[in-house]
């Protein structure tokens, strides 16, 4: 994959007040539900940190006609840049990655019946620039596996109580609360915190040893104070998770932090050198981000990536609900590992294309076939999209091909899967679309706007209201967005 010259976008945008966004887009207030309740912390003093790549171009498949990416797609952006919109309207646009809120929202994709993945492809003239260019949407669905949700789970809660974490305390809390709620009896727990120093708060133990009223006595106990050594915090909760390391089962570290290391080792690759006898043991990560102002993205989403885990960003307790009730679940049931796309476009049907997002996942296209290269770790009924812009030469054929390498979710077995793209997926109109797609749209030109990105102008106006006609009035997530767009100005 090429990526254009090193382009730099640190704009803050401005927000009006909802009531006047909706008034200005011909939508009532009173059709939007009350928007969740943020929790109330203080903007700790600091800077906040979002790891900043240059921004993927048009390429020419006569030139480079692979693209290649690994499918480690977290949600944190999303859900940062949301609390943000509803606190002042101030987003740095390095905090926007497209990819993260197209992942964000449920897709229509079917549940394959034998292969560990199914690959799903439509494309149709574009929402916003006319039938000179079309958009593709590549949806990969990772099979829902019953059994595999039934293995048990090893966790360690790694909790930072450092002092930027004391106004945050109480939903640090309800965040741990809420994960004990979604444990099983066979479940095991234990609990390590770190401040300047690390210390075991719980050892390891399961839900039938100590009930859940008991543990969650303990962890209202917690209080934040000090500086933040997170490199022996991170060795410490590896090793209280390997006391009870479960054969068989998911053995998974949950840190949840602002991110804002300042003592000992503070970078990303150098605190996973300290665990990587853990990861490579199939310890498993998922950082659960808290907080403003001082907020570290760029070490939290790191930390989850190359520590072959998840990262999420809790903005709200009703999105901690979704992320420890369902999305965790899904996540904890591993189904394969190191999953990489490449999407191989024909030049002969194919006059050129632009991948949006997926900047700082990129991969080098002479690296997807090495067995070595670190790609996404992925959960029973995880699903995986990714929009391209095209600009199609006339005439009939397959436009390319897309291809999937991965490891099963033992690390033992290298597979692949791969699948045509074929001018039968084309649509002739962008109303022929499916809504999915027409929504998926509408989410990607928002987040390009959010971050100014040179190829998407459309008016906020307009986003909304093709969004309003394509989103799911029964889905939360998708009402939720009509009422964000507004606040995009």
């Amino acid at each position: 994959m090429r990526r254009t010259s090193n382009l730099r976008f640190s704009i803050l945008l401005g927000a009006p007040v909802l009531l006047a966004g909706c008034m200005n887009s011909g939508t009532s207030p009173s059709t939007f539900p009350p928007p969740p309740m943020l929790p109330s912390w203080d903007s700790y003093e600091g800077t906040e940190r979002h790891s900043n790549n240059p921004l993927i171009g048009w390429v020419d498949p006569a030139q480079d006609s692979l693209s290649t990416f690994g499918a480690d797609v977290d949600n944190g952006s999303y859900t940062f840049v949301r609390r943000k919109l509803q606190e002042d309207g101030s987003i740095d646009s390095t905090a926007v990655r497209p990819e993260e809120f197209i992942n964000y929202f449920k897709q229509d994709y079917r549940n394959p019946s034998s292969s560990v993945f199914g690959i799903e492809l439509e494309a149709a003239p574009s929402l916003w620039r006319g039938d000179s260019l079309h958009v593709l949407r590549v949806g990969i669905q990772g099979k829902i596996d019953s059994a595999v949700t039934k293995a048990p789970w090893n966790l360690t809660f790694l909790v930072d109580v450092s002092g930027s974490m004391a106004s945050r305390m109480d939903f640090v809390k309800s965040i741990l609360n809420t994960l004990v709620d979604n444990m099983r009896d066979n479940d095991i727990l234990s609990i390590a915190l770190y401040d300047y120093r690390p210390r075991t708060l719980l050892e390891p133990v399961t839900l039938k040893e100590k009930n859940k009223a008991s543990l969650k006595a303990i962890i209202s106990e917690l209080r934040a104070d000090g500086s933040t050594n997170m490199a022996a915090g991170m060795r410490l909760g590896y090793q209280l998770n390997d006391k009870r390391k479960i054969s068989g089962g998911t053995n998974r570290v949950v840190v949840v932090s602002d991110g804002d290391a300042n003592v000992g080792t503070t970078d990303a690759d150098g605190i996973l050198t300290l665990i990587k006898e853990h990861t490579d043991a199939g310890t498993t990560i998922t950082t659960l981000g808290v907080g403003s102002g001082n907020y570290n993205a760029e070490l939290m989403e790191a930390l989850a990536d190359r520590g072959n885990g998840n990262y999420y960003y809790l903005d709200s307790k009703l999105e901690a609900e979704r992320v420890l009730g369902i999305k965790l679940a899904q996540t904890m049931t591993l189904i394969a590992r190191d999953l990489k796309i490449q999407v191989a476009f024909d030049s002969n049907r194919v006059a050129r294309y632009r991948l949006i997002g997926y900047e700082n996942r990129a991969i080098a296209d002479t690296a997807f076939d090495k067995d070595t290269t670190d790609g996404g770790e992925v959960g029973s009924g995880h699903t995986v999209t990714a929009l391209y812009e095209l600009a199609l030469k006339p005439g009939d054929g397959v436009l390319g091909e897309v291809r999937l390498r991965y490891k099963s979710a033992d690390g033992k077995t290298n597979l692949v899967q791969s699948a045509s793209i074929t001018r039968s997926q084309v649509g002739t109109s962008a109303a022929s679309a499916s809504k999915r797609l027409l929504f998926t749209e509408c989410v990607s030109e928002f987040a390009e706007r959010l971050r100014r990105s040179p190829w998407a102008n459309t008016p906020y106006t307009t986003i909304l209201e093709k969004a309003r006609a394509a989103h799911d009035p029964t889905d939360s997530a998708d009402v939720e967005l009509l009422r964000l767009i507004p606040l995009g100005r």
